[in-house]
């Protein structure tokens, strides 16, 4: 979606919001073909799928909570305002093992689209 004057986004007031998972949010706030911004949200006990990109590189970056990283065969925690960045082709996923909600940034440069491939 190109945008022809700035605008302000949030969660209040995202470009989009939407379900996906169990029970997790999603807050567009860019929404380029080579550039994706988005506010995330997953309760405790919550994980997503195990998936890679072809072209898509990610950066996640951790607001509240805490959030445990899958990434190829490592394991790795993040905290509030810690970040990860997953390379194209790198096996992911993030879940929410801790005792609080998770909120994040995620940002795919890039933007997804159809380059989500399930393992």
């Amino acid at each position: 979606m190109s945008i022809g004057k700035n605008i302000i986004v949030s969660d209040a007031a995202p470009l989009e919001q939407y379900k996906w998972g169990n029970d997790c949010d999603a807050y567009v706030l860019v929404d380029e073909p080579e550039l994706s911004v988005k506010l995330e949200q997953m309760p405790v006990g919550t994980c997503e799928l195990v998936h890679f990109h072809r072209h898509c590189q990610q950066f996640f970056y951790v607001l509240a909570g805490e959030a445990s990283m899958e990434i190829d065969n490592d394991a790795i925690q993040l905290k509030q305002s810690e970040g990860v960045l997953i390379a194209p082709g790198a096996k992911h996923r993030i879940c929410n093992h801790g005792s609080s909600t998770l909120r994040f940034v995620v940002t795919s440069q890039p933007a997804v689209g159809t380059d989500r491939i399930a393992v």
